[in-house]
């Protein structure tokens, strides 16, 4: 299989190196451990300036008209340097607007944020969203979700409801927000979410998209964060470790080290396999359930393996907060639990492999069969 990116995802991938390097420094974090702000106004207008937060929609909406491998490669550099923006979820949000056919500039700008909030499809402890409609056809939101993520500052939210026994994709536009009952915090690495309440809120249900198709995005979207994230945790411990010395010798030199390092190493190798091949299945139109909850089990598992034995290997160091390895660590904890950590979505394999009667790519399976 060929990892290479193309000329033009090299590009992308070095124009937002360059944006989050230049403005997430370890210095910057520190001092953004103190702010009371729900993310990075001022990163964010230079993102929608580069037009990445607009990767996904077309052209003719003010967007690149790229796909899910062209987003994970920005995202992977967001995790990198842990850069406090809703990068992912405006992107997802903003296409998922567009096939329905309400997307606005205020939206395709940035200017207005568009959320995710679906963890409620994979935790029922994360909410309990119910539709009602009246005689006239209009439907109205009840219920509650807790910890969305950005849900202080969204302008619209995109969220799973169900209705009949079924999940639906509704919109809240910032009005129907603005009423709801909101109850807002700071996550463990410090991104605002909120608490949301509703009652008989209108919303606009969008029958049209897939509900599915919108986990297996956001998905992959976490698992992206979350590769970049260890990434550059794993880079960290390893320079850290060949720089310390005990016992008048580097550490790295230690052979359980070095175990400890190439274990992390294979866990990332492990994630970005699975996750090129998610990005390239929901680009080419095939499903991708299983691919999206396999990749997200991989990514929740290497955020507690990576993310401890790098911490592990820098000893005493790894636990004074005036050092910045911990936030890696706050990062990719954070990520794991979100939309389902490791157990549910071996639940999801689980059922999916219960329903498939024939296994094995050999015998043409429903999964590698185009969607329409």
């Amino acid at each position: 299989m060929d990892f290479t990116y193309s000329e033009d995802q090299r590009a992308i991938q070095e124009l937002a190196e360059s944006i989050f390097g230049d403005h997430c420094t370890d210095a910057y974090q520190a001092s953004r451990d103190q702010s009371s702000d729900s993310f990075d106004q001022k990163l964010w207008s230079t993102l929608c300036e580069a037009g990445l937060p607009s990767l996904l929609i077309s052209e003719s909406a003010g967007g690149s008209g790229l796909g899910m491998t062209d987003l994970s490669v920005v995202l992977q550099a967001q995790g990198r340097f842990l850069a406090p923006v809703p990068l992912g979820e405006h992107a997802i949000g903003v296409r998922l607007l567009e096939r329905a056919g309400l997307l606005t500039q205020d939206y395709a700008s940035g200017q207005q944020l568009v959320g995710l909030a679906l963890d409620d499809l994979l935790d029922a402890r994360a909410g309990r969203l119910e539709l009602r409609r009246d005689s006239s056809g209009q439907s109205f939101l009840n219920g509650f979700t807790e910890a969305v993520a950005f849900g202080d500052a969204c302008g619209a939210l995109i969220m799973a409801a169900r209705e009949g026994g079924q999940s639906q994709l509704v919109l809240l536009d910032h009005q129907a927000l603005r009423q709801a009952e909101r109850h807002v915090g700071r996550s463990q690495h410090h991104q605002g979410v909120a608490d949301l309440r509703f009652k008989d809120s209108p919303v606009t249900v969008l029958r049209e998209l897939s509900v599915d198709l919108a986990l297996e995005h956001a998905l992959a979207m976490l698992s992206a964060l979350t590769l970049g994230v260890l990434q550059e945790q794993v880079r960290r411990a390893v320079s850290y470790t060949a720089e310390r010395v005990q016992f008048g010798r580097a550490i790295g030199t230690f052979q359980a080290v070095q175990m400890r390092m190439a274990d992390a190493q294979i866990d990332l190798e492990v994630l970005k396999t699975s996750l090129m091949q998610l990005v390239y299945r929901l680009d080419a139109g095939l499903p991708s359930s299983p691919q999206a909850s396999a990749t997200k089990f991989l990514a929740s598992e290497a955020g507690h393996r990576v993310g401890h034995g790098a911490q592990h290997v820098h000893g005493g160091i790894g636990v004074d907060q005036s050092y910045p390895i911990h936030r890696y660590l706050f990062w990719a904890r954070a990520l794991s639990m979100r939309l389902g950590g490791s157990g549910a979505h071996l639940g999801r394999l689980g059922s999916w492999l219960d329903q498939s009667d024939r296994l094995g790519w050999k015998y043409n399976m429903m999964e590698d069969v185009r969607a329409t």
